[in-house]
């Protein structure tokens, strides 16, 4: 191969990794503008109000028990305009999980976590992955990746 070769083979990995810069820099943002500003429509009074009624009574319950279950049906109105302003939650849409995107999955997993420790339990992110999955009819093979992603980053 000549050297002219080497610089040409060169400049074209060159322009892909920037190429690929520039795709993963949108992911990024992506997640911090969602990072910066999630739940914020939880300081909006329609959901404010009735969310400081019962916050302090789901440490009391492991999340995703009866207990649980029970106040959160306390929050049905809350949670009906929490879920049409935030699509980190599969309930935003109307066939769910499947028109959510990978930045959505990767908010609703940080989500998910974020809400076991809440709760009453010890934070067990895959005991949630498996119930979430389960009440949203995630795929098996999502659900590992999922899962996998929580192990892989230090959720676990």
């Amino acid at each position: 191969m000549t050297e002219h070769q080497i610089l040409k083979t060169k400049v074209v990995i060159y322009e892909h990794r920037d190429r690929l810069v520039k795709y993963l820099t949108r992911f990024i943002t992506s997640l911090v503008e969602r990072a910066a500003t999630h739940d914020d429509s939880k300081f909006q009074n329609e959901e404010l109000g009735p969310y400081s009624e019962v916050i302090g009574e789901f440490k009391n319950h492991k999340f995703g028990s009866p207990g649980y279950e029970e106040i959160r049906k306390r929050l049905d109105s809350a949670l009906l305009h929490h879920y049409t302003n935030n699509r980190h939650h599969p309930e935003h849409f109307e066939t769910g999980v499947n028109e959510m995107d990978l930045i959505d999955i990767l908010e609703m997993l940080a989500d998910w976590k974020a809400a076991s420790l809440n709760a009453g339990g010890n934070g067990d992110i895959v005991q949630s992955i498996l119930l979430m999955s389960e009440k949203h009819g995630i795929n098996p093979q999502l659900t590992q990746i999922i899962i996998n992603t929580a192990k892989n980053y230090g959720l676990v």
